[in-house]
């Protein structure tokens, strides 16, 4: 019975403060066209943390990953793309959650869209040179194991502990606050 589907996405490419809004109405994948939730985007754009931000989606690979599977797996639904730069200002989290909670119901899914530790020079991410692989396991499962306690504090303290090079950290920071805020249903 999905209706609607937020996707929350990180910026691979562009730096800004606040959630980026599309400007388009329509997404087209090789599998069709998927609507823009165009009545949700109206509401978000009242948020100060909410802005039209083309370079932003122009750009992005991180919403269109989610697509297929959406496709295949739920008939007749719209997208709310949203790419989640960074929350600077402490109050931030918290107006995402409210801006959100006018948009989410019980026909609604939110996907975060984020990839875990990026290693190497480039990512300027080199804290161990022995044992790359496991190392970067580890530090990925300190965040994995903070988000399944559902904690942002756990979650920054892992992020602060080990330098993970997390880009999907604020959508995944949105996340706990709408599921501490209970906007996404009781979780025990």
């Amino acid at each position: 019975h999905i209706k609607r589907v937020i996707i929350l996405s990180p910026s691979h490419t562009v730096f800004y403060k606040g959630i980026a809004l599309p400007d388009y109405t329509e997404y087209h994948t090789a599998l069709g066209t998927i609507s823009v939730d165009t009545e949700a985007i109206r509401l978000l754009k009242k948020s100060y943390l909410c802005k039209e931000f083309v370079d932003a989606h122009k750009t992005e690979h991180a919403i269109e990953m989610q697509l297929p599977l959406l496709q295949r797996t739920i008939a007749n639904f719209k997208i709310v793309p949203l790419i989640v730069g960074h929350l600077s200002l402490p109050e931030d989290p918290l107006e995402a959650v409210l801006s959100l909670s006018k948009i989410i119901d019980d026909q609604t899914l939110v996907v975060v869209s984020s990839d875990f530790v990026h290693y190497g020079t480039q990512f300027e991410y080199t804290p161990f040179d022995t044992n790359i692989l496991a190392n970067i396991r580890l530090v990925d499962s300190f965040a994995v194991h903070a988000l399944g306690q559902l904690s942002m504090v756990r979650f920054n303290e892992a992020l602060q502990q080990t330098s993970a090079t997390i880009c999907g950290q604020e959508p995944l920071r949105v996340l706990l606050a709408l599921l501490g805020a209970g906007v996404l249903g009781h979780v025990d």
